[in-house]
C-alpha cells in the first residue's frame, strides 16, 4: 500500500561549458527574494523562489542521547521556519586560493544583502577540485599544501565576514591533518554568526591518494533549528549519514559538492548528469521529506576541469500524493554558469515523517545488520592476512585487504570517482560490466488478486509461472500478499485484516506447495506475496515465499508493514542464492522508505533486490516516489530491482474496500547501466506509470554485458561500524574554534 555517488567522477573533462536544457521542478508556491543582480567577476545572485558544529574528528565518545549541536545558536530560543539561504555556483580558478577567497567574499556580500542569512558554496571552492592517484605529484602538492586548520587565516577573513553579515557562511576547502604533512582532508568550514567555526570532513572522499576520511558528522546549531553537513558523495551514496541527521532533528541538510557525473562538457549536455545528481537529492526530499541545498563547482577553472553548476535547493512540498512529494525551490540544475541563487525555503514541510514519527524505524534493529557486515568484513580481512601471511607479496596484498576491509563490507566503489576526476559522458562514471556477455530472463506479475480465494489465486499465479517458463524466464515474481489478497485494517480484530489472518497460508501449507512444484518443474525461482500465520489466530506476517528448483520454500517477512494492528513485523533479512546472483527480498513500504534494508543486502553482494508490493496511489505525486526509489535504488546500489505490482481492484472485495482506489498494476524491472542512455543510467522493463487495467507478464531479457553491478562493492569507502555507530545514537566531538576575539582584536 502506498507510504502514510556512487559512479563519481567528480570533476568533468577540461573544455567550455555548452548549451544548458531540461526543465526544472515547478514549486507548490514561489516568490521571488532577488533578481539577477550585477556580475560579480564570474558570478550573478539570482534570486529562484520560496518554499516553505560539530566538525572534525579529534575524538569519539558513546553517549546515550543526540549528537550535541555546534555553532551559534541558543538552545532555547524559538526555532525559525523560514529561511533565506543562497546556493553558489562557484567557478574557482584553480590553486588560486587568493583569487577564489575575494570572489566568494564578494558573492557573499552581495548574497546577504539581498536577505540570504545563510551562504553555501561547494566542495573545494577555496581551491578548485583536486583528484591524483599519486599524493606526491603537483596537483596533491597543491590540496595538502594550500590546507589549512580550523582558526587558520581563511577561515578568520570568513568568520569575520560572517560575524559582519550576521549570516552563516559554509564552503568547501582542504584542512590540515595534524601530524600528516602529506595528507589533507576534504572539509567543510561553517562559520557562524557568533564568531565559531566548525569543521567537517568528507567520510567518503573519492579525491585520490592526498585525501584522509574523516569519521564524524556535524550537526549545526542554527537559529532554525540543527541543519546537518554532507559533502558530495556522502550524500549521493551514503543515505546512512543523512538519515542520521533527520532522526537527530535536523530538517535541513547542506551538501557542498563538485559533481559532474554524466556531463559532457565538450557539447555543454548535462542531460545526464541531471538525472542522476535530481535523482539522488530528489530521493532524499521524498522518502526523509527534508531539504537539501547543494552547492556545486561550474564551468572550467583555468586548468583542470569544468563542472555543470546546478546549485538548487529542493525540499518536500507537504503533498497529498495528488502532486510530487519534492520539489525545487531555490536555483537551476539546469544552470552551468557561474551564479548564485538566492530564496527561502519554509522548514516546517520537514517532517521527516517514516523517521520521527514511526514505529517501523528501528535505528536497534538496522544498527544489528550493520555490525554483522563489519564483524564479517573484519572476519574476512584477518582470514586474508593469514592467507597471504609468508607468500611472496603476501604483505602488500594483505594490507590492502585489511584495508579494503576495514572500511567496508565491500567497498572498493564499481564507479569509481577515482577512475577519472574528469571524464567526458562517453566514459565517466562507467564502471566495468560483468565479464562475458550473457543475458538472463526474468518475469514479474501485474496481478488481479480474487480477495480471500487461495484456489483462484493460485490458479491464476500457476497460468503465469507457465507463460514466464515459455518465456524462457529464470525468475518470477508476483506481488505483495498476491495469494491472499491484500488487507488493510485500522482496528485490531477489525473484519478486513481477520480475512487476512484466516487465509494466511504456512510455509508447509497446500498452496505454497503447489507454486514449489512448479518452481521445480520448470527449474525457476518464483516469489509471491502472502499472509503467514503467526499462530494466535489473530495476526500474520505480511510475507513473501521464496520457492527454489529445489523443492525448499524460504519465508521473508515485511519488516516495516503499515497493514494495520494484524500484521506483525519481520525483523530478519532474507538473502537467497542462486546461480545468476543472489536475491535480497523487501516488501513496499520495506523498500521505498527504509534504504538500510537494501544497504544490507548490497552489501552481502546480492545481485538482485525483489519487491513485492501493493501500491494503491495513483495519482501522479504517488507515480513519482515509486519510480524515484526503485531507480535511485538501482543506480545507486548498483542491484537489478524487479518489482511486481498488484492490478486493479480486488475480485469479490470486501465492503471495507468499497473506497479503495486500484492498485496500480506497476510491474518492473529496472537495472542499472554501465553507461547512461536515452538520459538516464537505468533501463527499465514495464512501466512505473499508473495502470489499473493492465494485467499481466511482464518480461524481460537482460543482457548482463551492459549492466553495472556492484556484487557488493557498489559503495567506495561503505564503513558498516561507522554506521551502527549512528544508529546506535553515538555523539560525536569535534573540532571548533572560536575566532570572535581574534576578529574584534584584529
Amino acid at each position: 500500500m502506498h507510504m502514510g555517488d556512487d559512479t563519481m567522477t567528480e570533476g568533468s573533462t577540461t573544455g567550455a561549458a555548452g548549451a544548458r536544457g531540461g526543465v526544472l521542478a515547478t514549486p507548490l508556491t514561489r516568490r521571488s527574494l532577488v533578481t539577477r543582480g550585477a556580475l560579480l567577476g564570474a558570478l550573478a545572485v539570482v534570486g529562484m523562489g520560496v518554499g516553505g558544529g560539530m566538525g572534525a574528528s579529534l575524538t569519539r565518545r558513546a553517549l546515550a542521547g543526540e549528537a550535541a549541536p555546534a555553532g551559534a545558536g541558543d538552545a532555547d530560543a524559538p526555532v525559525q521556519d523560514t529561511l533565506p539561504l543562497a546556493v553558489v555556483n562557484f567557478q574557482p580558478t584553480w590553486g588560486d586560493v587568493s583569487a577564489n577567497v575575494d570572489a566568494m567574499i564578494d558573492v557573499a556580500r552581495d548574497a546577504a544583502q539581498q536577505g540570504a542569512r545563510l551562504i553555501l558554496f561547494p566542495e573545494m571552492s577555496v581551491t578548485g577540485y583536486v583528484y591524483s592517484t599519486d599524493e606526491t605529484d603537483a596537483d596533491s602538492r597543491m590540496a595538502v599544501e594550500s590546507a589549512e586548520a580550523v582558526d587558520g587565516p581563511t577561515a578568520a577573513r570568513f568568520s569575520e565576514l560572517a560575524q559582519e553579515l550576521d549570516a552563516w557562511i559554509v564552503y568547501g576547502a582542504t584542512e590540515t591533518v595534524p601530524g600528516d604533512d602529506a595528507h589533507a582532508y576534504n572539509s567543510a568550514f561553517a562559520c557562524a554568526p557568533d564568531g565559531t567555526v566548525s569543521t567537517y570532513q568528507k567520510i567518503h572522499p573519492v579525491e585520490g591518494a592526498w585525501c584522509t576520511p574523516g569519521s564524524t558528522p556535524m550537526i549545526l546549531q542554527t537559529a532554525w533549528g540543527k541543519v546537518g553537513v554532507d559533502i558530495c558523495y556522502d550524500t549521493y551514496a551514503i543515505p546512512e549519514l543523512e538519515r542520521y541527521y533527520a532522526a537527530q532533528g535536523c530538517r535541513l541538510l547542506l551538501n557542498p559538492t563538485a559533481t559532474s557525473r554524466g556531463f559532457d562538457a565538450e557539447a555543454g549536455d548535462a542531460t545526464l548528469w541531471r538525472w542522476y545528481f535530481e535523482t539522488r537529492i530528489r530521493n532524499i526530499a521524498i522518502r526523509d521529506q527534508i531539504f537539501v541545498a547543494s552547492a556545486n563547482l561550474a564551468d572550467y577553472d583555468g586548468s583542470h576541469f569544468t563542472f555543470p553548476g546546478g546549485s538548487s535547493v529542493f525540499g518536500p512540498t507537504g503533498s497529498d500524493g495528488s502532486t510530487s512529494f519534492a520539489t525545487c525551490y531555490v536555483g537551476d540544475t539546469a544552470e552551468q554558469h557561474a551564479a548564485a541563487f538566492a530564496g527561502e525555503i519554509d522548514l516546517s514541510l520537514a517532517t521527516a515523517t517514516d523517521i520521527l514519527h514511526s514505529d517501523n524505524y528501528r535505528p536497534d534493529l538496522f544498527a544489528s545488520w550493520y555490525e554483522e557486515l563489519a564483524d564479517a568484513a573484519d572476519a574476512r580481512a584477518a582470514a586474508s592476512a593469514e592467507a597471504d601471511d609468508g607468500q611472496t607479496g603476501g604483505a602488500a596484498s594483505s594490507a590492502a585487504d585489511a584495508s579494503d576491509a576495514s572500511a567496508s563490507a565491500g567497498s572498493s566503489a564499481d564507479d569509481s570517482a577515482a577512475a577519472s576526476a574528469g571524464s567526458s559522458s562517453s566514459t565517466a562514471d562507467s564502471a566495468a560490466a560483468d565479464a562475458g556477455a550473457s543475458t538472463l530472463v526474468v518475469s514479474t506479475v501485474n496481478f488481479q488478486p480474487t480477495f480471500g480465494d487461495k484456489e483462484a489465486n493460485c490458479a491464476s499465479m500457476e497460468a503465469y509461472v507457465e507463460q514466464a517458463a515459455q518465456a524462457g524466464a529464470s525468475l518470477v515474481v508476483f506481488p505483495e500478499m498476491a495469494l491472499t489478497g491484500y488487507a488493510y485494517a485500522d482496528e485490531e480484530g477489525a473484519a478486513n485484516g481477520q480475512a487476512a489472518v484466516d487465509a494466511a497460508e504456512p510455509i508447509d501449507g497446500p498452496y505454497a506447495a503447489r507454486i514449489a512444484d512448479l518452481a521445480v518443474a520448470h527449474d525457476m525461482y518464483v516469489i509471491f506475496g502472502t499472509a503467514e500465520p503467526v499462530g494466535d489466530g489473530a495476526h500474520a506476517y505480511n510475507a513473501a515465499f521464496v520457492c527454489a528448483p529445489d523443492g525448499s520454500i524460504q519465508s521473508y517477512r515485511k519488516i516495516a508493514p503499515v497493514e494495520g494492528p494484524w500484521c506483525v513485523a519481520g525483523q530478519d533479512p532474507l538473502v537467497v542464492d542462486t546461480p545468476f546472483g543472489s536475491l535480497g527480498i523487501s516488501i513496499c513500504k520495506d523498500t521505498y522508505a527504509y534504504p538500510e534494508l537494501a544497504r544490507y543486502y548490497m552489501a552481502r553482494g546480492c545481485t538482485f533486490v525483489v519487491n513485492p508490493t501493493a501500491r494503491t496511489g495513483v495519482a501522479d505525486g504517488w507515480a513519482d516516489l515509486y519510480e524515484n526509489a526503485l531507480e535511485n535504488l538501482a543506480d545507486q546500489d548498483k542491484v537489478i530491482v524487479v518489482s511486481a505490482d498488484l492490478c486493479g481492484a480486488d475480485l469479490d472485495a470486501p465492503a471495507e474496500q468499497a473506497g479503495w482506489e486500484p492498485y496500480t498494476g506497476a510491474s518492473v524491472i529496472t537495472a542499472p547501466l554501465a553507461k547512461g542512455t536515452d538520459g538516464s543510467y537505468v533501463r527499465t522493463w514495464g512501466s512505473y506509470a499508473s495502470d489499473p487495467s493492465a494485467t499481466g507478464l511482464v518480461t524481460a531479457e537482460i543482457d548482463l554485458s551492459e549492466l553495472s553491478l556492484g556484487h557488493g562493492e557498489a559503495i567506495q569507502s561503505f564503513n558498516p561500524r561507522l554506521y551502527a555507530a549512528l544508529y546506535e545514537g553515538e555523539t560525536f566531538q569535534n573540532t571548533s574554534a572560536d575566532l570572535s576575539a581574534a576578529v574584534a582584536a584584529a
